[in-house]
């Protein structure tokens, strides 16, 4: 019992105490980890809610009804538009005042692995319910895999949505858009390509990378002084 769920559920979230580790070096109060850790754990309710009640509209399910263009519509609208966009509702709870941009950032960053880290688990029990032919080994494996794909997706964009979040709150930076669209466009394509069973797949790791990059990019570009 304890191999088979409980330790599996425990390492569902080791990145998120990682990034807690490491994010605490940067003078970032254990209060305020401890609050982005409780928002990502909170804001995963209301997406999983409203992201069923979309799936189960009458609309929703007969206008798309070619299955690849269904899956596309459906990872950018409800993996990405809509995640994101609640993502970000809940970054902008975030502690933030006397707060540095960095420190604001890696807190939308944690929120974000806390988040997947729940995604995790009921991705695992999912796949657990499912496994009564298949050993430990095989969700031991399917949980280190996400720690590099899914909860990388998260980290780089909820760090985006925090870096827009930032612009509209700075009176000083002009409001950047392109940072919230871009965090949507990111996690809508890894999880249209994710969900492919075949060779598709593996173009969600230049997405992945993409994010990566970006995150890094748009980071310089918010904190050199404004043109």
């Amino acid at each position: 019992m304890f191999l088979q769920v409980i330790l599996p559920i425990i390492l569902c979230f080791v990145p998120v105490i990682i990034g807690a580790v490491v994010f605490s070096r940067f003078k970032i109060k254990v209060i305020h980890l401890l609050i982005a850790i409780l928002l990502g754990l909170v804001a995963v309710f209301p997406i999983s809610l409203i992201q069923y009640f979309i799936e189960q509209t009458r609309i929703f399910q007969k206008f798309l009804t070619t299955p690849v263009f269904f899956y596309f519509i459906k990872s950018l609208l409800i993996y990405g538009l809509l995640e994101e966009l609640l993502k970000a509702g809940f970054v902008a709870l975030n502690p933030h005042k006397e707060l540095t941009i960095l420190q604001q950032v890696l807190l939308a960053g944690l929120l974000g692995l806390s988040l997947s880290g729940f995604e995790n688990v009921v991705y695992f029990m999912h796949l657990f319910s499912d496994a009564t032919t298949k050993g430990a080994e095989l969700l031991y494996s399917q949980i280190f895999l996400r720690f590099f794909t899914a909860d990388i997706i998260h980290l780089c964009c909820t760090m985006l949505s925090g870096m827009f979040i930032i612009t509209l709150r700075d009176k000083s930076l002009r409001r950047r858009w392109g940072l919230l669209i871009i965090a949507i466009l990111l996690h809508g394509f890894y999880d249209f390509f994710a969900g492919f069973q075949n060779s598709l797949n593996w173009f969600q790791i230049p997405v992945i990378l993409l994010a990566v990059l970006e995150v890094r990019i748009k980071y310089k570009s918010l904190t050199l002084p404004e043109a």
